[in-house]
């Protein structure tokens, strides 16, 4: 093992000192401070009057941090206010998705732990 000049072994050490430091400062604040997680939606866009990149497309969005689905679904319709929001979770029908009309089908995507830190969707 090569040697290292003396001079170099103290600033190596002060340098891990730092690290070791804040890495005992992130995981205090870990098992102490209350953490709160993102809902995730899912959000389907169907009728012929959504731009096709949308069009009976659904996609998974993550709401800001606290959000409700009843704050997500207002923004949502903020966004597009022609669109009226499918009252249940059903697979719309055909009227909906060839139809002209704009139509929001919102649903709550429930989250699970995997081997404690990866989050997957179910």
């Amino acid at each position: 093992m090569p040697q290292l000049p003396h001079s170099v072994v103290p600033n190596r050490l002060a340098q891990l000192a730092g690290i070791l430091k804040r890495q005992a400062e992130l995981t205090h604040r870990i098992a102490t401070e209350e953490r709160y997680f993102s809902e995730y939606f899912r959000v389907g866009f169907y009728g012929k009057s959504f731009p096709p990149h949308l069009r009976n497309k659904q996609f998974i969005y993550r709401g800001t941090e606290l959000e409700r689905i009843s704050a997500f679904v207002e923004r949502l319709q903020d966004k597009y206010p022609l669109a009226t929001v499918l009252p249940s979770n059903a697979p719309p029908g055909p009227e909906i998705v060839h139809g002209t009309k704009m139509w929001l089908q919102v649903v709550k995507v429930r989250t699970k732990s995997l081997h404690g830190s990866k989050r997957t969707f179910n």
